[in-house]
């Protein structure tokens, strides 16, 4: 408490002594809310306080108090209160339509205008297209397969009558030695 104060004592002393604070002109009327709280706080007394606490306490306990004796109600009256509950609940009358029929749902009232037999087409062209796609893809991969099939089987072909001719051409150098070595 007494750094505090010796604290409160210095800071007051530089704000005396800050000259910009001199220049300022500072009017009696113009007080900051801080200080008008204060002033409001120090009217009422110390005593007026202690009893506004005391029955300020005094109020909330009755309160809790009440409160701990509903929930220290005896188990027989919670069943009591429970069973009256449910036989509200099942004295109310059955509802004799459902609710879809008392308002017509959106859905209704589209398959009303014929939205469902649109619907319905639309979906048996989508499912057609579907399986034409499909079998369209199916043959193309067939035809793709087959393609490729063949184009391995004419790379074959071509590269055996490639070897043939070389060999064939080897032969006939070979052959030509064999006439000149002859001759």
């Amino acid at each position: 408490k007494k750094r505090k104060k010796k604290r409160k004592k210095k800071r007051k002393r530089k704000r005396k002594r800050d000259p910009e604070r001199k220049l300022m002109v500072v009017f009696p009327s113009t007080r900051t809310k801080k200080q008008k709280k204060k002033q409001s706080k120090t009217k009422i007394g110390k005593k007026e306080k202690k009893i506004v606490k005391k029955e300020e306490r005094k109020r909330r306990q009755t309160t809790n108090e009440k409160k701990r004796k509903e929930n220290k109600r005896p188990e027989k009256e919670k069943k009591e209160k429970k069973e009256e509950k449910e036989e509200k609940e099942d004295i109310s009358p059955p509802r004799t339509t459902p609710a879809a029929s008392r308002n017509p749902s959106w859905k209704e009232i589209k398959d009303a205008l014929g939205y469902k037999e649109e619907n319905e087409k639309r979906r048996e062209t989508e499912n057609k297209e579907k399986e034409e796609r499909k079998t369209k893809n199916r043959r193309s991969k067939n035809a793709q397969e087959r393609k490729a099939k063949r184009e391995q089987k004419a790379n074959k072909e071509e590269r055996k009558a490639k070897e043939q001719r070389k060999l064939k051409f080897k032969n006939e150098k070979k052959e030509e030695e064999k006439k000149e070595e002859e001759k």
